[in-house]
């Protein structure tokens, strides 16, 4: 029965080693959303940048709710940042992904999330600070 045991945590080691990997480069891993931004923006972080073109990219799922994503502004990378992932409610009508910000009381737009199609329904990335109330 030695041999039996052996092949039982050889093989979990393997899938210990492929899971990961396999889950790391999911479906999503390299989407992108992109819009023109006409205000100065804020990030997650707090970084305030200016006007421009911004564009988000998820480059890696870091776990089942969450994943990171790198973001920039007018082709420069200004930062990769953790969302945690929902599915969203909304039925993918037009099918078309979209940002949301909140507005500073200076006037800046700040980033929150993003939402993107799932199927027939859409996925939405919350950034920043996490909090159980949807954006």
């Amino acid at each position: 029965m030695p041999g039996k045991t052996h092949r039982i945590v050889g093989l979990l080691i393997i899938l210990a080693v492929l899971a990961p990997t396999s889950f790391a480069r999911g479906p999503e891993a390299g989407r992108c959303i992109s819009a023109d931004v006409d205000s100065p923006i804020v990030l997650p972080d707090g970084s305030r940048h200016s006007a421009g073109s911004l564009e988000i990219c998820m480059s890696r799922i870091h776990s089942p709710v969450a994943s990171l994503h790198e973001t920039r502004i007018d082709g420069h990378q200004v930062g990769i940042y953790v969302a945690q992932s929902a599915p969203n409610e909304e039925y993918a009508k037009g099918r078309e992904p979209y940002m949301v910000f909140a507005r500073s009381s200076a006037g800046d737009l700040v980033l929150r999330g993003y939402v993107v199609p799932d199927g027939k329904r859409m996925r939405a990335f919350r950034m920043g600070t996490f909090s159980k109330t949807p954006f």
